[in-house]
C-alpha cells in the first residue's frame, strides 16, 4: 500500500477497534508504523410527507484508509461520528441530519449529508451528499451536503480520490437517492434500494440502508428517507480500525 509496507511484515499482527465516542490511543512500546481504516458517519433519510412525496436517503459517510509513522508511547486522539439522525415523518415532516466525522489524529473523515424532507409541492426530497476529501487538500470539502428541496435523481457513486503522498488514500461516500424512488449512490458498499418511493440511503465503508430503513452501527451507510408519513432512517455511526505489527 505504501512506502511503510516493510512495518507490516515479519511479526503478529495485532489491531484495535473503536466504534463510538471518542479519547486517545496510546501507541504501542516498539510500535513505528500503523495501518488505518476509518469511515465518517452516514447522515440520517429526510422524513415523508403526511399526503404524498417521501423523503430522500442520507449520504454516507468518506472512508480512509491510511499507513502512518508514529511514535512509541505517543497518545493520539480519536472520535467516531455518530449517525445522522432520521427527520421527522408528517405535515411537519424534517430534513435529516448530517453524519458526524471521525477522526484520528490530524486526519478526518467527513460525515454523509442528510436527506431532504418531502413535503407539498415538491416531488420529494433530494438525497443528502456522500461526505469527502479531496486528496491532499488543506482545506477540503466538508461534510457531504444536504437534499435539495426538489425532486432529487438516483446516488452518484463513489469515486477514489486518489492518493495524498504514498500513504494515504480517501473514498467518497455515495450520495442519497432522491425521494422519487431513487437508490442510494455506491461507496466501498452498496447504496440502499429505493422501495415504498422512498429514496436509498448512500454507501460507504459499509452498505447504504434501503428505503424507510436505518443503517447498521460502524458501516458509515446513509439512512433510507421515510415513506409517507414517516421519519427517515438513521445513518450508520463512523468506525477505525488501528492495525500494526508488534
Amino acid at each position: 500500500m505504501s512506502n511503510l509496507s516493510q512495518f507490516f511484515s515479519g511479526g503478529k499482527s495485532q489491531s484495535q477497534v473503536f466504534t463510538s465516542g471518542s479519547g486517545n490511543w496510546t501507541v504501542p512500546n516498539g510500535v513505528s508504523a500503523v495501518r488505518l481504516l476509518m469511515a465518517g458517519a452516514g447522515g440520517g433519510g429526510g422524513g415523508g410527507y403526511s399526503t404524498s412525496n417521501r423523503g430522500g436517503g442520507g449520504g454516507g459517510g468518506a472512508v480512509i484508509f491510511a499507513d502512518l509513522r508514529v511514535t512509541p508511547g505517543a497518545s493520539i486522539a480519536y472520535s467516531v461520528g455518530a449517525g445522522g439522525s432520521g427527520g421527522a415523518g408528517g405535515a411537519s415532516s424534517a430534513n435529516g441530519s448530517a453524519g458526524g466525522n471521525t477522526t484520528f489524529g490530524s486526519l478526518t473523515a467527513y460525515g454523509g449529508g442528510g436527506g431532504c424532507r418531502g413535503y407539498s409541492g415538491s416531488g420529494g426530497g433530494g438525497g443528502g451528499g456522500g461526505g469527502y476529501i479531496g486528496a491532499g487538500s488543506s482545506s477540503g470539502s466538508n461534510v457531504g451536503g444536504s437534499g435539495g428541496n426538489s425532486q432529487g435523481g438516483a446516488g452518484g457513486d463513489s469515486g477514489s480520490a486518489g492518493s495524498s503522498g504514498t500513504s494515504t488514500s480517501y473514498v467518497q461516500g455515495g450520495g442519497g437517492g432522491g425521494g422519487s424512488q431513487q437508490s442510494g449512490g455506491n461507496g466501498m458498499g452498496a447504496g440502499g434500494a429505493a422501495a415504498s418511493s422512498a429514496g436509498g440511503g448512500g454507501g460507504s465503508y459499509g452498505d447504504g440502508a434501503a428505503a424507510t430503513a436505518s443503517a447498521l452501527a460502524n458501516t458509515g451507510g446513509g439512512g433510507g428517507g421515510g415513506a409517507l408519513n414517516a421519519s427517515g432512517g438513521a445513518g450508520g455511526s463512523g468506525y477505525i480500525l488501528i492495525t500494526w505489527v508488534g
